[in-house]
């Protein structure tokens, strides 16, 4: 008898159906206690994986990181364009009163 269970699947867990996994094996002639460990195996190796929710999550988290990024390097540019500007127009000057005595 097989005691395996349908798994429901929700927006973190899509699931496995245990029950319809093993009943393939069993109707092609593997017997039931190896249809159950199969379909065992395989419900325990999904544990961990990503599913579409998890990586859309991931990637709103991802798009919100580099905007976030994007606008600290804005600030730190713009503050070293305000800090090199003065410093500029200093040599400018410098070099165009030297260039008078030239």
């Amino acid at each position: 008898m097989l005691y395996c269970c349908r798994m429901v699947a929700t927006d973190t867990d899509p699931g496995f159906d245990t029950l319809a996994f093993a009943r393939k094996p069993r109707a092609a002639g593997v017997g039931e206690k190896q249809a159950e460990a199969r379909a065992e195996a395989v419900r325990d190796s999904r544990t961990g994986l990503a599913t579409k929710a998890d990586i859309a999550m991931l990637r709103a988290d991802t798009r919100a990181d580099l905007a976030a990024l994007e606008a600290r390097l804005e600030t730190k540019i713009e503050r070293s364009a305000n800090r090199i500007l003065p410093a500029i127009m200093v040599l400018d000057t410098i070099l165009f009163a030297a260039m008078k005595f030239l």
